[in-house]
């Protein structure tokens, strides 16, 4: 078979194109206008003349309905205009049906396919450009909550050194304030251990205008306020003792605290000992000093109570595991009262001991 080359109008867009195939196939091609697939047909070239139209009409007299196939096509049935065997030119204006849009007006196809193709670009463009954008973003949100976490953090720690700079003077008082003296035991360990003791976590003890309970014990530091209301640490490590004191007269009674004594450096009547014999002295407590818990003294009308502390000394020598139980011996007569008072309480009552 022989090739041939044939002008196609493309039935989608109208853009006339040059096709070459083999005669006598039926080839499918992209238009090159609108990018379709076409299907174009080759012509076979005849020796004689082509016959009529007609003969490949349905015969009229036959009155028969199916259609006579043609034979051998004289031309593409894309292009019926042209004639067999001549090459057919691009056809102009006039050369184009009425009824086909103006060859002009061909690109234009092409120019929406384009426009189409670069629209897209420009929308995965966009698109791409806001994921980058939104991705900024939440890195910028991740800087600024991981920047204002690290300036929290420096401003804590400045804050932390101002206070505590500005907090110098007052360690320098709560230094000279843990050198406070100490009283010296009114009694012996023998005298202190000989005798009944009261079960201070069980009963409380009445005396005259008095009654009087122990509540707790803690072994730590003691707080509390100088003269200008500044907080210091009063002693580094002391047992403090809390103790409660109700009035079970009719009539007022004035409360002193036992520091009122050991300030005098007088018979303060307050001793400490534990089990093993070791004494434990009272922590004599200016009266300026305004210390956490600590009542010099108060007024107390019928059934009315006060709380008060009582501070002593822990020597850094004692060994914890060997004690096993305090004795605590009050002297009602510091406060205004006659007789003594015995308590005892076990080490692992004392909270931190």
């Amino acid at each position: 078979m022989s090739s041939t080359e044939q002008t196609v109008q493309c039935p989608i867009c109208h853009g006339a194109f040059l096709v070459v195939g083999t005669a006598g196939t039926v080839q499918t091609v992209i238009c090159p206008h609108c990018r379709q697939l076409v299907a174009v047909s080759f012509a076979v070239a005849f020796a004689e003349s082509p016959k009529s139209d007609t003969e490949f009409l349905p015969h009229a007299a036959s009155g028969g309905s199916a259609a006579v196939a043609p034979k051998a096509p004289a031309t593409p049935y894309l292009a019926p205009w042209e004639t067999p065997g001549v090459q057919a030119a691009v056809p102009g204006p006039a050369d184009v049906p009425p009824s086909a849009p103006h060859t002009a007006t061909t690109p234009v196809a092409s120019d929406a396919c384009d426009a189409a193709t670069a629209t897209s670009g420009e929308t995965q463009a966009v698109k791409s450009l806001w994921n980058r954008l939104a991705e900024a973003r939440w890195l910028r949100g991740t800087l600024v909550v991981a920047g204002t976490l690290v300036v929290a953090g420096v401003v804590f720690w400045l804050g932390s050194i101002f206070l505590r700079r500005s907090g110098l003077e007052s360690a320098g008082e709560a230094d000279a304030h843990r050198r406070l003296p100490v009283a010296r035991p009114s009694k012996s360990s023998r005298e202190l251990l000989e005798g009944h003791w009261s079960d201070a976590t069980r009963v409380s003890l009445k005396l005259g205008a008095f009654e009087v309970s122990v509540k707790s014990a803690e072994l730590g530091p003691v707080l509390g306020r100088d003269e200008a209301r500044r907080p210091v640490t009063v002693y580094d490590l002391a047992l403090t003792v809390r103790i409660e004191i109700r009035n079970r007269a009719d009539d007022t009674v004035e409360y002193v605290s036992w520091y009122a004594e050991a300030v005098k450096g007088g018979s303060i009547g307050v001793d400490l000992v534990d089990n093993t014999g070791r004494q434990y002295p009272l922590v004599a407590i200016p009266e300026e000093l305004d210390v956490k818990g600590h009542t010099p003294s108060a007024s107390l009308d019928r059934g009315q109570r006060v709380s008060d502390i009582l501070v002593f000394h822990v020597p850094p020598e004692v060994k914890k595991e060997q004690v096993k139980e305090f004795f605590l011996w009050l002297d009602v007569a510091a406060i205004g009262g006659e007789g003594e008072l015995r308590f005892r309480f076990p080490a692992s009552w004392i909270r931190n001991w």
